[in-house]
């Protein structure tokens, strides 16, 4: 851990202490940590522990899982990195790894929310059978976007969106000294998104409105979203 990640774990502690129902010693240990904030430039919304949390995706659907993703992780305030891992050399050929980095809560809550989506647009396509590869793909695209549009009305009115901007700038800070090796698979080598059968497309769309976003966790504290 670097001296400026223990800071930050530092203030954390510091903060939560800050709660305490001894007047003497929440007072004492805001002064601590205000004192240590000043001292190296740094605000609450950048001083927590960062995580990690990865799911498996699949290179050949590149493009509506990539557009869940970064939907996903912005909802969440995470960072999203795309790369390729492969288990030997001929296996898992196409398979990727969508990582995301943010508080610990939020980046369990991401890749949970993530993994249920996408498996929900999984299952919800097969029962288009005796259909075209081409209308199955517009199919899973279509429900996709539907999704982002219903995730992107409401990333501004969670209650963790007010420090959506400080809290990724840290943990983009943070990949780029913890995790350097670590790279965004380029743009171009994604498949890019097709419509290839907009009435397929058309149908995917409007069944998106089908799958729940309420989804919730409990940790010491309560992330949901409605």
């Amino acid at each position: 851990m670097s001296d400026i990640e223990a800071i930050k774990r530092r203030v954390e502690k510091l903060l939560a202490l800050s709660k305490s129902p001894n007047i003497e010693e929440a007072d004492s240990a805001l002064k601590k940590a205000n004192r240590l904030m000043e001292e190296h430039s740094l605000s609450k919304s950048e001083c927590f522990e960062i995580k990690e949390e990865r799911a498996r995706s699949v290179w050949d659907d590149g493009d509506w899982r990539n557009l869940l993703a970064d939907c996903v992780a912005w909802l969440y305030n995470c960072v999203k990195i795309t790369s390729k891992r492969y288990a030997s050399e001929d296996a898992y050929r196409r398979t990727s790894y969508v990582h995301f980095f943010g508080k610990d809560l939020q980046a369990f809550m991401a890749m949970k929310m993530f993994v249920y989506l996408t498996d929900s647009i999984k299952r919800m396509s097969r029962s288009k059978r005796g259909v075209s590869q081409s209308y199955i793909d517009s199919y899973k695209f279509g429900m996709a976007m539907k999704l982002m549009d219903r995730i992107e009305a409401m990333s501004g009115k969670v209650s963790w969106c007010e420090t959506r901007h400080d809290e990724m700038r840290a943990v983009t800070a943070y990949i780029k000294r913890s995790a350097p090796n670590l790279k965004e698979v380029e743009a171009s080598s994604m498949p890019p998104p097709k419509i290839r059968n907009k009435r397929a497309w058309l149908a995917g769309f409007e069944r998106g409105d089908e799958i729940s976003l309420n989804r919730q966790a409990e940790a010491g504290e309560r992330l949901c979203i409605s």
